[in-house]
Order: C-alpha cells, then sequence, then structure tokens
C-alpha cells in the first residue's frame, strides 16, 4: 500500500494536469479525473483500514493511561 501522503501528491500532481489542459481535451481530461477518483477510493478505503486497526490500540492506550495516572496519583501522595 502507497503512503497517504504520495497517494496525496500524486492527486495534486493529477488535478494540476488536468486543470492545464485545454478546453477540447475532453478524453483527457476524463482519464485524468479517472485516475483521481481511483485515488481517491484508494487512499479513502486505506485510511478506514487504519482507522479501524488504530481504534482498539487507542482504547487500550486510554485504559492504559488512567490506570498510570491512579499509579502516579498514589505514589506522589503526601504520607
Amino acid at each position: 500500500m502507497i503512503a497517504f501522503s504520495n497517494i496525496e501528491s500524486r492527486i495534486k500532481e493529477l488535478e494540476a494536469k488536468k486543470k492545464t489542459l485545454g478546453i477540447f481535451k475532453n478524453k483527457e481530461k476524463k482519464a485524468l479525473q479517472e485516475q483521481i477518483n481511483s485515488l481517491e477510493n484508494e487512499c479513502s478505503s486505506a485510511k478506514a483500514a487504519k482507522d479501524k486497526a488504530v481504534a482498539p490500540m487507542e482504547s487500550e492506550i486510554e485504559k492504559l493511561q488512567k490506570r498510570l495516572d491512579e499509579i502516579n496519583d498514589e505514589l506522589t501522595k503526601n504520607r
């Protein structure tokens, strides 16, 4: 899987190229738009997969952070 930044930069390149095409270059514009759409779909799918994989980890980190805060509070109490 290509990194998000590579996909996004490729999309920007294609969009810039599309803007430089003249009025009568409809076939080329359509082909570029199809490539852009494909890359956007790939990027969306990759982000969704990343979010799905990261969500359980973030939940676990949150639980562990709460426990760490409890331990720190207990260790720093005045006695």
